[in-house]
């Protein structure tokens, strides 16, 4: 049996469904503090991804890039994925990554923290849909 009808409503309702996907992915907050990887990291490396406090969840590489303001804690989730992984950001996101990894982590070799902290923030971003620039 066939029902055009209810194929051609099917197919609308699917194709209104898809974009609505895609655009909350890219309005919602950035939580790469959930992925696995990023608990295998060490804390001072945690630290320059996020801040946390009482009531309080900062992003600190999404305050470096313009994508959310910190003061205060005032907002207590993370920057939008399309400002967090934007591709013209990117690459200000992995400076700021980089010199506070430097920074904050200073038992054992840096550059391996560096990488993969660096390699945490590209896979989050491809993970959700965004190209990355490499």
């Amino acid at each position: 049996m066939y029902f055009p009808d209810l194929y051609r409503k099917n197919v609308a309702s699917l194709l209104l469904f898809f974009p609505c996907l895609a655009l909350a992915q890219d309005t919602a907050p950035q939580t790469i503090y959930s992925l696995d990887s990023f608990s295998s990291q060490k804390p001072c490396a945690q630290s320059c991804f996020i801040f946390t406090g009482p009531g309080c969840l900062g992003d600190n590489v999404g305050s470096a890039i313009g994508c959310v303001t910190n003061a205060n804690c005032q907002r207590q989730t993370g920057a939008p994925n399309n400002c967090y992984c934007r591709t013209d950001l990117q690459s200000a996101a992995e400076s700021w990554i980089t010199a506070c990894v430097k920074t904050a982590c200073t038992v054992g070799d840096s550059k391996v923290d560096i990488s993969i902290a660096g390699s945490l923030y590209n896979y989050y971003c491809s993970s959700k849909g965004f190209p990355v620039n490499v």
